[in-house]
């Protein structure tokens, strides 16, 4: 299996994070920090967490075993958590959402790094397998949710004449209506 991979350039006096790559939720990625190795044996750690929380909040990802590799720092870090699916379960499947990223040794203790990091939503599942959607069933129950909608909508007061100018206005409000019915509103 090939993992995705991040890379992570940082500037320790100004505190700045560029990445290269993207990622998802829902897989492992393998992150590389250059010139991290030396930060290693200080206790080298990747915190990714809501953006738009103050203060520390429970991460959706974390890295903190690394390797050396050269005078890079190198490891795999698990995107497949509750708290990052979490994180996703309204989004669309092509969602694409900030996080903060922070790049800290714990032995001194010293940020590194704080930046935004983009992460886009995996929608399947890799925890169990592959469910088949019977795409005809679920057209005729949706199909049938729709017309018992409609059974319920009033259509008396539409009037059925294209040539009558004074009724448009009544007719737009009478449709309103019931398609709030059908969207279930």
């Amino acid at each position: 299996m090939s993992l995705s991979t991040l890379g992570i350039v940082f500037t320790q006096d100004r505190k700045t994070i560029v990445f290269t790559g993207l990622i998802s939720i829902r897989e492992s990625v393998t992150v590389t920090v250059a010139d991290g190795a030396a930060l290693i044996a200080s206790g080298l750690v990747l915190k990714i967490q809501n953006k738009y929380n103050n203060g520390e909040t429970t991460p959706i990802a974390t890295l903190s075993t690394w390797t050396a590799d050269g005078v890079d720092a190198v490891g795999t870090m698990n995107t497949n958590t509750t708290e990052a699916i979490a994180e996703f379960v309204n989004a669309g499947n092509q969602a694409c959402k900030p996080f903060n990223a922070l790049l800290f040794a714990t032995g001194d203790p010293s940020l590194q790094a704080n930046g935004s990091i983009l992460i886009k939503n995996f929608p399947s599942s890799v925890t169990t397998d592959p469910v088949t959607i019977d795409q005809a069933a679920t057209i005729a129950e949706n199909t049938a949710a729709i017309l018992l909608r409609v059974a319920y909508a009033d259509f008396s007061g539409v009037v059925d004449d294209p040539t009558s100018t004074s009724s448009i206005a009544d007719n737009r409000a009478k449709l309103i209506e019931i398609l709030a019915i059908l969207r279930n509103d």
